[in-house]
Parts: C-alpha cells; structure tokens; sequence
C-alpha cells in the first residue's frame, strides 16, 4: 500500500484497533496515509470515499470573489480541496 510514505511508529496505546474496521472515506488520492496507518495499527481499514470533487461549468462568481478578496475580512475554507481549488484559480487568473 505504501507509496513513498513514511509511517510513525505504532505504539501500544493504538492496540485497541486490533481486529477494528475503519471506514476511511476521504478520496484515494489522500487516503493511503491514514489507511497504511490504521492497517500498521492492527485495524482493518475500509477505503469507501464518501464525495466526490468537479469544478465548476463557470468561473464567473469565483473570479468576481477573488478579484474582490482584498475587501473580504475573513476567507475560511473547510476543505482541503476547496483551498487547492481557490488557489489554483487564483495563480491562473492572476
């Protein structure tokens, strides 16, 4: 499963997850870390990604927001994937 990841050491407290199935439901490209680690834990992780990601038909609203973005306070993301998203655009768009 490994792919040029390096784990940490499993210590003992994490024995409890012998035998246990973890449902992992992050996208495979983001998944194998935590499931090479709950596998190295004893757990028997299940990779079931739970969303799905496209972009948008169009940029318009993006761009106005981000053309703006000086005015904004705060910009809060809660996805890695939106942040990649914005930035991406962003560099595109200038």
């Amino acid at each position: 499963m490994s792919q040029g990841v390096e784990l940490p050491h499993v210590e003992p407290r994490w024995a409890h997850l012998h035998d246990v199935r973890v449902i992992v439901t992050r996208p495979a490209e983001r998944a194998v870390p935590l499931l090479e680690l709950l596998a190295r834990a004893g757990a028997i992780p299940i990779h079931c990604p739970g969303a799905s990601f496209t972009r948008p038909a169009s940029y318009d609203e993006v761009d106005r927001h981000l053309a703006g973005i000086q005015s904004f306070d705060w910009v809060l993301w809660t996805s890695v994937h939106a942040v990649d998203a914005v930035m991406e655009r962003a560099e595109a768009t200038g």
